[in-house]
């Protein structure tokens, strides 16, 4: 009798617990199939230079996270809310593939970040930090590339723009804005059938920032934009840019209801610039919104008089609201809305 109630215990453990490499564990409907499935990425992703997916293993990190929810033929017609069904961290997109569950239906979030296992902070080997941050799940997981059968662990920070960005001394800063190259998609309602692929249609969700200083002869340039990395400028360089990540990655854009039109993706960006002097003095340039657009390189000039009264220093912009194509002046110059390239 010890030994069958010990048997028992030993079946139950087995059903509770959920190893990366198990089969899902949900309650599947009567019947129900496994479909190993396969993942293709579309859209914009495919214009990158020296893309990831022409090669195997990269330096790129996609995180992955998958939410399931009964199809209502086996639900009774009954709507049921959603729940984690698998999440994965992947710096191999050949081993993208999944195991899903016939009677159910799947939503599908997916990232990408450019560069990622430079760029992000980690601990040893470990890259589950922010935006892959693991919610009530085992952070100190070594091996990418698996998905990890879950409903209850899921990875939080997809949908947010914020990254835990590495610094120069070992640790690490959050940013909501950070210089990082990324990408989104989602794919919802996915009904599995056999040998099928799920494409992820994926947006760049980044602007570019192009900081141009006219007649500086001396001193620093501090450039802070809002929850993004100081950029700084010193006499005699004359320029500055990066690639930021929008703080919201999710919508790519929306159509205009008055005009039918699509409208990109921007945010009006808080954006403040001193300049520290030839005397060490910092001296207050501007402080103020400035509309950063989808895709688009921003360029803004800003004029310096190489002098030590502050009241020589001035900055303006156009009346007539930003769009893509429009320009910015700022002190004299003037900014245009490019197409975006990465930065070397």
């Amino acid at each position: 009798m010890k030994k069958k109630l010990l048997s028992m215990f030993s079946i139950l453990l087995l059903l509770s617990s959920c190893s990366t490499q198990d089969e899902p564990t949900l309650a599947p409907p009567v019947d129900a199939k496994t479909y190993t499935v396969s993942f293709g990425l579309a859209g914009e992703i495919t214009s990158i230079t020296d893309s990831p997916l022409t090669r195997a293993v990269s330096n790129d990190l996609y995180g992955i996270q998958v939410y399931s929810t009964p199809d209502s033929s086996y639900a009774g017609g009954a709507y049921q809310s959603e729940r984690p069904y698998a999440y994965g961290l992947f710096d191999d997109k050949a081993k993208m593939s999944i195991k899903l569950l016939a009677g159910y239906k799947y939503r599908f979030i997916c990232t990408m970040i450019v560069d990622a296992k430079s760029k992000l902070y980690y601990w040893g080997n470990y890259y589950y930090t922010w935006p892959f941050y693991i919610h009530n799940g085992n952070n100190n997981q070594p091996e990418l590339s698996i998905f990890n059968y879950s409903t209850d662990n899921a990875i939080s920070g997809l949908i947010s723009g914020s990254s835990q960005i590495k610094d120069s001394i070992g640790g690490y800063n959050n940013y909501g804005r950070p210089n990082t190259d990324r990408y989104f998609g989602e794919t919802r309602d996915y009904v599995p059938t056999k040998n099928s692929t799920v494409t992820i249609n994926m947006n760049r969700m980044v602007f570019g920032a192009k900081f141009v200083a006219e007649g500086m002869e001396s001193g620093k340039l501090f450039i802070q934009m809002e929850s993004s990395p100081l950029l700084t400028l010193e006499a005699p360089n004359t320029e500055v840019q990066d690639i930021f990540t929008f703080s919201s990655v999710y919508s790519p854009g929306w159509i205009d209801p008055m005009s039918g039109e699509f409208i990109d993706y921007s945010e009006d960006i808080s954006v403040s610039i001193n300049w520290l002097n030839a005397d060490s003095v910092k001296v207050p340039i501007a402080s103020q919104n400035i509309r950063f657009t989808r895709n688009k390189l921003t360029t803004i000039k800003v004029r310096v008089q190489d002098s030590t009264m502050a009241n020589s220093i001035g900055i303006t912009t156009e009346d007539k609201p930003m769009a893509a194509g429009d320009t910015i002046t700022i002190g004299g110059g003037s900014s245009t809305d490019t197409p975006i390239n990465p930065v070397p």
